[in-house]
């Protein structure tokens, strides 16, 4: 075999780099027209914010004692014929009376005026965060348990009621607008709507009207429980 001269070498040489670099041209051209997707910084996502409102049914009672004072059913009363006397608590829907003057106070707020009327009513204010229901329920339950008296002879049956309306305009939309009869079950002081949440209209009041025997006779003191719900 003859030797392979120095200038047949680098004719080889030039020939295998110049097919080297034809591939590699034509190989970046392949990949150039291959099809890339494009990369961008969009994305979506989801993300909550959340809280649980309680809900308040609070009340307060300002003024929580009617007080009607001592006194005695002035049967002697020439005039009048006192077989009872009749009151009411100040401010109800009637005002306050001592109907013919048949009470005689010993002491307490009638016993100089027997029309006096600082003998408050109980008033009921919202301080939650709805309109509320209330209702109320009496510890003795029935005029004969509380007051006394009229069992027998020339003296009518003791009476014991209660009616309710709104302290501020427009504060209870359906209020007991009407002397009740208590007694020991529920007895609702506001209804439909409610008692309302407005700061300046949240108040109810309720007054009381007894009606008390010549033969009764002591001391007597009802407790008086006053709830509230949600109205509907």
């Amino acid at each position: 075999m003859e030797d392979i001269s120095n200038k047949t070498l680098a004719i080889l040489l030039v020939a295998a780099m110049a097919v080297s670099l034809g591939g590699t041209v034509l190989s970046l051209n392949r990949l150039g027209s291959i099809p890339t997707q494009q990369i961008t910084g969009y994305g979506t996502g989801i993300g909550f914010t959340n809280l649980t409102i309680m809900v308040s049914t609070s009340i307060f009672l300002n003024n929580t004692v009617v007080d009607f004072g001592t006194g005695i059913v002035n049967i002697t009363a020439a005039d009048n014929m006192c077989l009872n006397a009749t009151l009411t608590s100040g401010n109800s829907t009637d005002g306050p009376s001592n109907l013919n003057n048949c009470w005689v106070n010993a002491s307490g707020p009638r016993a100089v005026n027997p029309f006096n009327d600082s003998i408050n009513n109980i008033i009921v204010r919202n301080e939650g965060n709805t309109n509320l229901t209330i209702e109320m329920v009496s510890a003795d339950g029935t005029a004969a348990n509380f007051i006394g008296g009229g069992t027998g002879g020339p003296f009518p049956e003791p009476q014991y009621q209660f009616t309710s309306y709104s302290a501020q305009a427009g504060s209870c939309s359906a209020p007991r607008t009407s002397w009740t009869d208590i007694n020991a079950t529920e007895m609702y002081i506001c209804s439909g709507q409610g008692l309302s949440i407005n700061p300046s209209s949240n108040e109810v009041a309720v007054g009381f009207r007894i009606v008390i025997p010549g033969d009764a006779a002591g001391y007597k003191e009802d407790q008086l429980t006053f709830t509230s719900s949600e109205a509907t």
